[in-house]
């Protein structure tokens, strides 16, 4: 990362606010993510979804190493830059709809809002984490910061794999697999789903991209 270091010293005030709040972004949404999978498997009562939750902390644990070093290798001083994620709204709203829905859940932990929780997660695993690769990708594409890309297609490569995991989960109780109450559950819930979904993608417009690219 030495020469992806160097690169971040000598941008522009643009670049280096594009590229470490977006980092920073990647590193909270991973910090809720590292812990939520372990969390729920009290409540997993099949073995080769709990076997895939279990496997999934492992991932995102192996994820916060990663940005743990990229930070470490390319800032002089990288306790700054991770101590600035809690001083940053714009990064803790982008990341509300998720955290709400694991408090709700835990606070109350029905199915329906189980159903509720994984759907904030699918929308986070498949809508803002791809949002930052997309800036992680663009700067590889213009010759910056390219081994940081390629560290970053690993971990996109991961999370397509999560997306997938609770679109199949969703997709389960849409279709009855485990029984008509889930059904119900989510018919009754689908607005509802569908407004996070539009929440998010609204956040996403009016809130994190006018911060992100206001240089």
């Amino acid at each position: 990362l030495k020469l992806d270091a160097a690169q971040l010293a000598s941008s522009n005030q643009a670049i280096r606010h594009i590229f470490t709040s977006n980092l920073q972004s990647q590193i909270a949404a991973d910090s809720i993510q590292g812990r939520g999978p372990a969390w729920l498997i009290p409540y997993v009562s099949d073995s080769n979804l709990e076997y895939a939750f279990n496997v999934w902390g492992t991932i995102e644990s192996l994820h916060s190493r990663t940005y743990t070093r990229i930070v470490t290798s390319m800032y002089p001083n990288p306790k700054l830059v991770m101590d600035m994620v809690d001083q940053k709204p714009e990064i803790l709203q982008r990341f509300k709809l998720c955290t709400e829905a694991y408090d709700t859940f835990f606070a109350n932990p029905t199915k329906e809002n189980l159903v509720l929780l994984i759907a904030a997660i699918n929308i986070l695993e498949g809508l803002s984490f791809y949002i930052s690769f997309i800036c992680n990708f663009g700067f590889a594409n213009m010759g910056l910061f390219e081994s940081v890309a390629k560290y970053l297609r690993q971990i996109s490569f991961d999370e397509r794999l999560h997306v997938a995991l609770t679109q199949n989960i969703l997709n389960t109780w849409r279709k009855g697999v485990d029984g008509g109450e889930w059904v119900q559950i989510w018919n009754d819930n689908s607005t509802k789903i569908r407004n996070m979904c539009l929440d998010a993608v609204n956040s996403e417009i009016s809130v994190w991209n006018p911060y992100l690219f206001k240089h």
